[in-house]
């Protein structure tokens, strides 16, 4: 079974190091219950012999849960373009269970299922058996009956704003919530109290998350009356918050976010919008004695300028135009940033298109290009005009996406000349280019996202693409590292390397206590002079202080000074050291106590 670009030096590139141990448990163990193929290829029971797979990989994988995880794995030409688990890890990287899954297919590939694609199933079905076939599952899943009405664009009773009908909001009961979480520290003493500011902006943003979903569905009317009542609640009572670190007060501009969506969705008569926009206007004055200015702005040229703007008019007929009439306001992008989405949901593509460019939003432009299809549109546009990684990045996935992995490969190598932090552009068109068999961008890339971002992870893709080139290659990528010299992805190619005095002078430039403590195991025979100085410090920075409840942390700085003695054939120096502790601390019974026997 060919999946390009996979390996299992792609896995450690693509997981933590814990995921990987995991998952390989995970494998070793069995967990991987079925893994099964729906392609390009024709048949089941048979995997192709020769070009690479395209298509789906399923998985079911037995973890902590009663249920197994679903697996679910998107292959194109170029290798794994996306994958997904059903379990709750969320740290952006593959899960345990994908790694098992992708262990699995390249060790075992025997055990690889592979079942024929949906259209070869259905093949044979006449309209009679099709029609069987939707009502059946349909009367298993109800779900399934609003999907395919939604795909067949005759949803029943659509209400007049376009989205899907809600039951009108309690805006009573709704007050009530907000006022109750803005007072629920009121008998807390202060300096307990800031501590929790946070958790209840949380809560208040939790009940603004139902108003924005109206907002998405395309419910102004309910989104309005649950946006005033949130907001009159909040103007009133957010002052009880210790806003000391701006938690209480940055929540007003999330707020202003969400009343710009909603005054757009709701299409109000003008008479109406200026009544909302006088309403913000009062909000604004009540904030304004606090520092907090502007939070309505957008919101309140939203409501006034409506649709039917002229200067927008003009461009969202295609008739062009300047956007705004001289210098364009600060809340410019914020407010054409709410029209791109209301457009986008809307599926007024065109004038998506129109608004993006005659506002300047080029990534935004050419990302629903890529999305409508028209990639060779999105690739000449992208390279001639955007210039952030970032925004390159997001563009080539798109066109990955949308099926052109040639194009996505040029749009991301053009990419890598651009200025900025291209580490995650890098380190994707690295995994891209591999598996398309450009081994030489690949190398180029994966030389570009160690740059960006010196780890080993980096540095073994960089000495596994580059073959008899890495001796030089490993010098200058060495020599580079150590004209900055801190940070725990470069002591990690340092300890990799054997290079004990360059990871001691990474780490006494400074890094955390667990980079310190890898570092002290390493050069504890090497090195112990520097250990037993390092971890001597350590130890009486926490007891000096008498800070007990660290004393277990001292403990361990001691254990290694004594391996470090002991290393340098000093266990007379180490008792003499110990007993001075004793003898100096003597009346810290804890740590005495603690040290007792070392």
């Amino acid at each position: 079974m060919i999946i390009p670009g996979l390996s299992e030096s792609t896995l450690r590139n693509h997981a933590s190091a814990e995921s990987m141990r995991r998952g390989e448990a995970y494998y070793s163990a069995g967990a991987v219950r079925a893994v099964w193929l729906r392609g390009e290829q024709q048949g089941a029971g048979r995997l192709p012999v020769a070009g690479p797979v395209v298509g789906v990989l399923q998985a079911d994988v037995q973890g902590s849960d009663v249920e197994p995880y679903r697996v679910e794995i998107t292959l194109d030409n170029a290798g794994v373009r996306e994958a997904h688990c059903s379990c709750r890890y969320a740290w952006g990287e593959w899960c345990k269970h994908i790694v098992a899954v992708l262990l699995t297919v390249l060790r075992e590939a025997e055990q690889v299922a592979v079942r024929p694609p949906l259209e070869e199933l259905l093949v044979d079905l006449d309209a009679a058996e099709l029609r069987e076939l939707l009502l059946a599952l349909a009367g298993r899943d109800p779900a399934l009956v609003e999907a395919i009405e939604a795909q067949l664009g005759q949803a029943v009773a659509d209400p007049p704003w376009g989205g899907a009908w809600h039951a009108p909001v309690d805006a009573t009961s709704l007050r009530r919530e907000v006022a109750a979480a803005l007072h629920s520290l009121d008998r807390m003493r202060r300096s307990e109290a800031y501590w929790q500011v946070g958790s209840v902006v949380g809560e208040v943003e939790r009940l603004l998350d139902r108003a924005r979903a109206y907002v998405e569905a395309g419910d102004g009317a309910n989104a309005l009356g649950m946006l005033e009542a949130i907001t009159d609640e909040y103007v009133e009572g957010w002052t009880s918050l210790d806003d000391s670190d701006g938690t209480a007060s940055d929540f007003f501009r999330t707020l202003g976010r969400v009343w710009t969506e909603a005054a757009l969705v709701a299409e109000l008569p003008r008479g109406e919008r200026r009544a909302w926009a006088r309403r913000l206007t009062h909000w604004q004055g009540e904030l304004d004695p606090y520092g907090v200015e502007d939070a309505f702005d957008a919101a309140q040229a939203a409501f006034i300028q409506g649709w039917d703007h002229p200067p927008l008019q003009r461009i969202l007929e295609g008739k062009g135009g300047p956007l705004w009439e001289g210098e364009p306001p600060w809340y410019a992008e914020t407010l054409t940033e709410a029209r791109l989405a209301v457009l986008e949901r809307q599926g007024r593509h065109e004038a998506y298109l129109r608004l993006a460019r005659a506002a300047g939003q080029v990534g935004r432009y050419v990302l629903i290009l890529a999305r409508l299809g028209r990639v060779a549109e999105a690739a000449e546009e992208g390279i001639r005009a955007l210039n952030e990684p970032n925004q390159v990045l997001a563009l080539a996935v798109a066109l990955r996406e949308a099926g052109d992995v040639a194009a996505a490969a040029r749009v991301a190598e053009h990419g890598l000349s651009l200025e900025g932090y291209k580490e995650p552009l890098a380190a994707w068109l690295c995994a891209l280019a591999l598996g398309l068999g450009q081994r030489e961008l690949a190398l180029r890339a994966a030389v570009i996202a160690f740059q960006s971002k010196p780890d080993l992870a980096h540095y073994s893709r960089v000495r596994e693409l580059a073959g008899e080139r890495w001796p030089a290659l490993k010098d200058a990528l060495l020599a580079e590292l150590r004209r900055d010299g801190r940070g725990g992805g470069r002591v990690e190619v340092y300890l990799h390397e054997g290079l004990i005095d360059d990871a001691i002078a990474a780490v006494d430039k400074g890094g955390d206590y667990a980079l310190l403590e890898q570092v002290m195991d390493a050069a504890v025979t090497q090195r112990p002079e520097w250990v037993i100085r390092a971890a001597q410090s350590q130890a009486a920075r926490i007891i000096e202080r008498g800070q007990s409840k660290y004393y277990h942390h001292a403990v361990g700085w001691l254990e290694r000074a004594r391996a470090a003695y002991r290393a340098a054939g000093q266990e007379g120096e180490w008792q003499a050291y110990i007993a001075e502790v004793r003898t100096r601390h003597g009346r810290k019974y804890k740590l005495m106590r603690m040290i007792e026997g070392m």
